[in-house]
């Protein structure tokens, strides 16, 4: 987990750690601090000096000796600066696979080691999520912002291919059927059925239409002008029949 970071990285972060530095000063000097300098310092500094005994350099790198006794291991004491980036590690990356909460810290225990209470570590934990749910959120913000870009270049596009004919009450139409039947393919049948006539247009885009059983509201995309040169007789006397009806209106 830590392959990102050379030594020199891992080890001046530590310096420049204001915790840390001063550990990393008491230790390579043998000094020993007074009981006052241990109480002006942090919770996390008073911790690791009571452990003194399991931490150790490795090029001049801190560690601390994690006695287990299946797989004792050297833990990386992680500075502030690094933690959010550990948690990114043990989380984000895809050799990961965005672990749960429990696995997540379980991975980061078998590698670094910042506290030993698990007060400061939600703490950093939810500072992390926050984040993580900050950076989700502005995300979101982008993809609708695009989402919004391509459907206005889209319905442009659409717009100006698209060929709008107006369909008038009495006109003779063919529908097109989308209805899909077991066990037969459609590449078998006839794509439009009819033929039909308008009785009512209840939109530019909508309209009314009658077969010889049944009528329906049908989208204008689904029509298209009949061009049959003979018509059945009971569709002549239905649509003089509406026609009819629409003149009387008229007077």
């Amino acid at each position: 987990m830590l392959q990102p970071y050379t030594e020199t990285e891992l080890r001046d972060a530590q310096k420049n750690d204001i915790d840390l530095s001063t550990l990393i000063a008491w230790l390579s000097t043998d000094f020993s601090p007074s009981k006052q300098e241990l109480q002006i310092s942090s919770s996390f500094v008073r911790h690791l000096w009571q452990s003194k005994s399991q931490l150790e350099f490795r090029n001049g790198i801190l560690y601390y000796f994690w006695d287990d006794a299946v797989a004792p291991r050297l833990l990386f004491i992680t500075p502030r600066k690094l933690r959010q980036e550990m948690l990114h590690l043990c989380h984000d990356l895809r050799s990961v696979g965005h672990l749960g909460q429990d696995k997540t810290l379980v991975k980061l225990r078998q590698t670094v080691y910042w506290t030993n209470k698990r007060t400061f570590l939600d703490q950093d934990i939810c500072k992390y999520v926050q984040n993580l749910r900050n950076s989700l959120e502005d995300a979101h913000n982008i993809a609708r912002e695009n989402l919004k870009s391509a459907q206005k270049r889209q319905k442009q596009d659409f717009d100006l291919n698209l060929n709008f004919r107006k369909y008038c009450v009495g006109d003779i139409v063919l529908k097109l059927d989308t209805a899909r039947k077991v066990g037969i393919s459609p590449k078998l049948k006839a794509p439009w059925k009819g033929p039909c006539v308008v009785i009512e247009v209840k939109s530019p885009v909508l309209l009314k239409i009658k077969d010889r059983k049944r009528e329906e509201v049908v989208h204008h995309d689904r029509l298209k002008l009949c061009i049959d040169r003979e018509i059945p007789l009971w569709l002549q006397r239905l649509r003089n029949d509406i026609l009819g009806r629409v003149e009387n209106k008229l007077e």
